[in-house]
């Protein structure tokens, strides 16, 4: 099969996957925890062994077709991985064990989880919208009131303060404040898909926790007022029409910023955004960026269609 190669030992009744690691890998989202560096793909969720230079397949049965990743940023150990056909996991053992939430579909391409908040959960549904959880993954509500006409919810992200959340889609930006239905903002985004998000704290500007990087299929924008407007001037030159689609920020020095793109490979950003130049070896433009994220030492890990690469030290 796509996942790799089983066996049956009662005529077919049951299988058994002989290899965790055998089959398509299909990378698709990475998520660092602490010290640790996951790995969700077609086969399951894998850990880096950054002394054997590899990654292993993490104990237990974990969720195949892992396509998305996230953590309870408060006690750093509950995790949730979105899958593409077997709805939402939770694992309260840093990735030891999982258990299926009662999602109400089945196709999870992003789940994000309240900072402050564990118990607000939302997810997006493939081809979907979006839903939202109050009570840590027990039950779920359909969050579409504002949505209009959107066909297909993309990305999904929460500020650092907790009160906001945003969702891509594929004809603009949408933002959603305490609960309050989804109101279409930034304008200018109103014709292009917008294919990843990014919330990080602000010091010194803007509304707290409202420094918003945007990933769309013509760039990266920023917004500093919470998605109302989208900074203008030349911030994201070098990304003009190219479709970013992952943003990462280096948790040492927020000036610098990685974005993955859709057959452009990666670029670097040492100037908090402002430009932008191509990096990574040529290889990466044949594939679409799925997922960034900084490895233990310090590295640059990228999921992408064609492999999962890192940045070495020469």
């Amino acid at each position: 099969t796509w996942t790799g190669l089983y066996a049956s030992y009662d005529q077919g009744q049951s299988w058994t996957r002989l290899a965790s690691d055998s089959g398509m890998v299909d990378p698709q989202a990475l998520l660092q925890t602490g010290e640790d560096l996951l790995l969700g793909t077609r086969t399951g969720i894998y850990r880096w062994d950054k002394v054997a230079g590899h990654w292993l397949s993490l104990a237990g049965q974990t969720p195949s077709g892992a396509q998305s990743l996230a953590r309870d940023e408060l006690d750093g150990v509950t995790l949730y991985a979105g899958t593409s056909s077997d709805g939402l996991y939770q694992s309260s053992d840093g990735g030891k064990q999982w258990q299926p939430l009662p999602t109400l579909l089945k196709g999870v391409p992003a789940v994000a989880v309240n900072p402050l908040d564990p118990n607000q959960i939302y997810y997006l549904a493939a081809w979907e919208r979006v839903y939202e959880s109050r009570d840590g993954g027990i039950t779920w509500q359909a969050r579409w009131e504002g949505l209009g006409d959107v066909v297909e919810t993309i990305s999904l992200a929460i500020d650092a303060a907790g009160a906001v959340t945003y969702v891509g889609t594929e004809i603009g930006l949408y933002r959603s404040s305490a609960g309050q239905p989804w109101e279409l903002v930034a304008p200018e985004l109103a014709d292009q898909s917008v294919l990843t998000l990014l919330a990080r704290p602000v010091v010194g500007f803007g509304a707290p926790g409202a420094e918003l990087l945007i990933g769309t299929t013509r760039g990266v924008f920023r917004s500093l007022d919470q998605g109302e407007s989208l900074d203008r001037g030349d911030w994201g030159s070098g990304l003009e029409n190219i479709s970013v689609t992952a943003i990462l920020t280096n948790p040492k020095g927020r000036r610098h910023l990685v974005a993955g793109t859709a057959y452009n490979g990666v670029y670097e950003s040492f100037d908090n955004g402002q430009s932008w130049l191509p990096t990574g070896p040529p290889e990466l433009n044949s594939g679409v960026v799925e997922s960034l994220a900084w490895g233990p030492d310090g590295e640059i890990f990228v999921a992408a269609t064609n492999g999962v690469w890192r940045t070495i030290s020469e």
